[in-house]
């Protein structure tokens, strides 16, 4: 999903994915387009619509090419990615915590960096605060533990390593 709404040049601004027990998935997002502007058009809406429904219905299909131009503000204030993680005693689950430039495609580079490590998403909060984007995940490994010191250490290093190319 996430980068279905890159592709469409769409700025995700907040977010929010819940996992249900069943295997279903509930995703709220909040987006602008890259200048900042709302997406207003009725024409926008319903291409950015059918692109979702499209990605939805037919996943194989859904190219990983993203336009990650950057904005001149944001070459000029680099943060460093930082990773940190904890666990949720409510949930025994992975809380990881997230704090980078607001970049296109930078949720879908995470997302890429999940699924290549097996990781699963129970629940995501996805802040963007001027050019910085926080955002906590709720995650478990594919057994639904919690993450191990290693893989932690292992998913940080390639987060930091996504974001930094």
């Amino acid at each position: 999903m996430t980068i279905l709404l890159a592709q469409q040049g769409l700025r995700i601004l907040s977010a929010r994915i819940y996992s249900a027990a069943n295997g279903c998935t509930m995703n709220s997002y909040i987006v602008h387009e890259q200048d900042g502007d709302y997406v207003e058009s009725e024409q926008r809406k319903k291409e950015i619509i059918k692109t979702l429904y499209e990605g939805l219905i037919n996943p194989e299909q859904v190219s990983d090419e993203i336009n990650t131009h950057i904005h001149r503000q944001l070459r000029n204030f680099p943060v460093e990615p930082e990773v940190g993680f904890s666990y949720d005693n409510t949930h025994q689950q992975t809380r990881m915590r997230l704090k980078a430039n607001d970049t296109p495609g930078l949720l879908a580079d995470i997302s890429r960096v999940f699924i290549e490590n097996d990781i699963k998403i129970h629940s995501a909060k996805i802040a963007t605060i001027g050019a910085e984007a926080e955002d906590t995940f709720l995650i478990s490994d594919k057994q639904n533990n919690p993450l191990s010191d290693s893989l932690s250490e292992k998913l940080a290093g390639c987060i930091v390593k996504a974001l930094s190319d």
